[in-house]
């Protein structure tokens, strides 16, 4: 959620073209080989010979921590994804029970003009409510990037988190997770997917044992801001990737400063 006005229509900033939408978030794809070597973060990468491609070892959100209850006051959670409802301030999602303070109804959605479901080109979405939100201590928005930002953040610590599953093939979480991983080089994400195209709105984010699964498609990922008025900064949004924290294969993401025109022009 991002920058929700308190008067006049709701707008809703989430990453999937629809709330339904399950995957393929670090999952369901095919890859050839690449060399081992060592990124400018420290961790090592390794061939799937080395590995295992069919290995979940380190699989166990995947490898994350239980978030602290409105830790992330930003984070808004799908209720009804059939009639569009989503719910704010929640931490437990426990089949129909929950324990969200706020639920509102989505009467539009603005997908992108380009987006292409074969390749997830322009994965996102605004979504419109029905009815403004008030800001709480534990429903507040998030920071979008300054207008006309190049940042690449590159090297930074980045924060994902979600209620998706916390291991390949495995269920989803009936509580806030969260990770954390470091941005990587576009040569990087490039020779890693160089079997597929992969265009700059694209990032990607890698930490070992750690990643984003299907049911976390969508949700934000953030940098802690440096100014004074927000906490935290979105710079990207869970889209797909090899598997779900498959070692050597990193997340990949919209990068949100590619679209920050076209997410002014659509709210």
């Amino acid at each position: 959620m991002s920058r929700l006005r308190q008067s006049g229509p709701v707008i809703l900033f989430l990453v999937t073209v629809l709330l339904s939408y399950s995957g393929p978030a670090e999952g369901g794809q095919t890859t050839k080989r690449f060399p081992s070597t060592q990124n400018n973060t420290g961790s090592e990468w390794q061939t799937l010979e080395e590995f295992g491609e069919g290995s979940n070892e380190e699989m166990r959100m995947v490898g994350s921590d239980v978030a602290q209850r409105n830790q992330y006051p930003y984070m808004v959670s799908p209720k009804d994804p059939k009639n569009m409802i989503v719910l704010f301030g929640v931490h437990e999602l426990s089949g129909k029970r929950n324990d969200a303070q706020l639920s509102r109804n989505v009467v539009k959605i603005k997908i992108h003009e380009k987006y292409n479901p074969k390749h997830w080109f322009n994965d996102i979405a605004v979504l419109t409510l029905d009815n403004p939100v008030k800001f709480t201590k534990t429903i507040s928005p998030v920071c979008l990037p300054p207008q006309g930002s190049t940042d690449s953040y590159e090297g930074r610590l980045v924060f994902a988190k979600g209620w998706g599953r916390t291991k390949e093939g495995g269920k989803g979480s009936d509580v806030l997770r969260h990770i954390s991983k470091r941005i990587l080089n576009q040569s990087k994400c490039r020779q890693i997917y160089n079997y597929r195209p992969y265009p700059s709105h694209m990032m990607c984010a890698y930490e070992p044992g750690k990643g984003t699964c299907q049911g976390d498609s969508g949700g934000p990922l953030v940098v802690k801001s440096t100014g004074p008025k927000c906490k935290y900064e979105q710079v990207g949004i869970v889209s797909w990737g090899k598997g779900c924290a498959r070692r050597g294969y990193p997340g990949v993401f919209m990068r949100v400063t590619s679209f920050l025109p076209w997410i002014k022009m659509n709210t």
